[in-house]
């Protein structure tokens, strides 16, 4: 226990670092476009955090991996109900606001600028960073209490945080919420995070496969 909570620490350290670092990069870079500089922080904060990430927890996935046949075939299902859920949940949005979510149209001027680096940390850097973060530490955290329900509320949790980091306080962040919902679920019932981080990038790259695919058509 004590181990884990050193390893989340320094993580925590590792995220201010590596914001502080971005936060002087982005002054030195005060005469570049706006957009342009958006992109190149944003993949040096992924490229640190997820580093990080992979250093700090690399046994954890390790060992989730090594359960071999029964990892693989949760991971299908999981895919496969996250990716369901993505699709309904985006469709209800565009339905509702005939537009794309935001996140998405940043990830589509983002990939423009940087296609090659941006799609790597999509795939590769997000989604480790990101179960980590609102599932290792947060949800774990948190389902550690003596509440009746405490398991219940760390992934609701985890998932509204999930949402709001996506999103902020705008109409996509239901979309964002439900998938923090199903990936909190998972690794409630697997504890596994090599799981729901792998099941992370797979959603990831079908997403990205499929704005690329619309993209090109446009």
């Amino acid at each position: 226990m004590r181990n884990i909570k050193n390893r989340n620490l320094i993580m925590m350290c590792a995220i201010i670092a590596a914001y502080v670092v971005s936060f002087v990069v982005a002054c030195a870079m005060d005469n570049i476009p706006e957009e342009t500089a958006t992109t190149y922080i944003t993949l040096l904060i992924s490229t640190l955090i997820g580093g990080s990430a992979y250093v700090l927890y690399w046994d954890v996935l390790r060992d989730g991996i090594k359960r071999g046949k029964k990892f693989l075939r949760s991971l299908m299902l999981s895919v496969i109900v996250v990716l369901a859920t993505n699709l309904l949940t985006s469709a209800l949005i565009m339905h509702i606001t005939h537009n794309t979510t935001s996140n998405q149209m940043s990830f589509k001027a983002s990939f423009n600028l940087l296609p090659v680096p941006i799609l790597l940390s999509t795939i590769f850097l997000k989604p480790i960073t990101e179960e980590v973060v609102f599932r290792y530490i947060i949800q774990g955290t948190i389902g550690t209490g003596n509440m009746r329900y405490s398991k219940q509320f760390a992934i609701v949790v985890s998932g509204c945080l999930f949402g709001l980091f996506h999103s902020g306080f705008s109409i996509d962040f239901f979309p964002y919420f439900i998938a923090g919902i199903i990936f909190g679920v998972i690794y409630e019932k697997s504890d596994n995070l090599a799981l729901v981080t792998f099941a992370h990038a797979v959603n990831n790259a079908l997403v990205v496969g499929a704005q690329f695919l619309l993209m090109r058509g446009n």
